[in-house]
């Protein structure tokens, strides 16, 4: 038994050509050759039939990306690390051979007092 209906390499082929005309229009914002492309594709009556496609596909769009945030804020806080985080640690100067007990202003002594 032999089909008659088109091999897997000419639909595969078909396929591809479609999704690269979509891709094409996508990048040059050619919004009605987008439109054009999905309702042949998906063989659709009219624009307003891909609106259940776009408001599902924008609400899974918003749906990864807020997991994605979730996600990064949570590995956030498992690192312990804060946006204050660098204030509690201990000071350490940042000259060679400077000490935490030697003077910030060159008129005050090692202990703070006015020279």
């Amino acid at each position: 038994f032999r089909s008659r209906a088109p091999g897997f390499r000419g639909i595969a082929a078909a396929m591809g050509d479609a999704w690269e005309t979509l891709r094409s229009a996508v990048k040059a914002e050619s919004w009605a050759t987008v439109v054009d492309a999905l309702l042949g594709g998906l063989q659709l009556g009219g624009p307003f039939d891909l609106l259940p496609l776009l408001n599902g596909a924008l609400g899974e769009v918003i749906r990864r990306e807020e997991e994605a945030d979730a996600l990064r804020a949570r590995r956030h806080r498992a690192s312990g690390r804060s946006a204050f985080s660098r204030l509690q640690e201990p000071w350490e100067p940042h000259e060679a051979g400077a000490s935490a007990a030697s003077p910030s202003d060159p008129g005050e002594d090692a202990g703070g007092a006015r020279r």
